[in-house]
């Protein structure tokens, strides 16, 4: 539905109970809207499951490789500006890493606590220098100063204490990877 008024300047409403009013032509028209209710799709939910699980993993990291993502950042900001027109921040860059490793294994994110075990199983080592030789982030100048690993604190004990008691026994179990590619085995 469109409504023309006349010139009469004034704060036009942009609600009207259930209905979104959009101004335009400096409130000469209005169009209606009826609000419609979004459901959530697929994506969504798995975009919310990985948030979470980057949120219980960025607690425990190191601040010196919280240092080197937000370098990273800025360095990611201006080398491709149009891919983030209003920036990225250091936890934007380690949601990227999160993100590809997760498509990298194809980890299921269902199970958040085995989730986040082998997520930080396989960050235990890394740097931003060896996530950008492993391609899980875009080369920037000097990504090689970056080199700053996770370690988590008490590592072993994180482990530990994410899982129940007796969930897995990791004594048999190793991940090897190359620096060329991120592939178990």
């Amino acid at each position: 539905m469109k409504v023309i008024f006349k010139h009469k300047e004034h704060d036009y409403p942009k609600k009207t109970g259930d209905i979104n009013l959009a101004w335009y032509a400096c409130g000469s028209v209005c169009v209606v809207r009826r609000k419609t209710e979004r459901s959530l799709q697929k994506q969504n939910l798995s975009i919310i499951q990985i948030n979470a699980i980057c949120k219980l993993i960025w607690e425990d990291l190191n601040p010196l490789f919280k240092k080197d993502l937000a370098l990273y950042a800025l360095k990611y900001k201006k080398k491709y500006p149009s891919l983030r027109k209003r920036g990225i921040s250091s936890y934007a860059v380690f949601l990227m890493i999160i993100h590809a490793l997760i498509k990298r294994f194809s980890l299921q994110i269902e199970n958040q606590l085995l989730c986040v075990a082998i997520l930080k199983r396989l960050l235990e080592r890394l740097s931003v220098k060896k996530a950008v030789q492993l391609r899980l982030l875009k080369p920037v100048m000097k990504y090689y100063q970056f080199n700053h690993c996770i370690q988590y604190q008490q590592a072993e004990q994180m482990f530990k204490k994410d899982l129940p008691e007796n969930f897995y026994d990791d004594s048999h179990v190793t991940i090897k990877y190359s620096v060329k590619s991120l592939k178990p085995g």
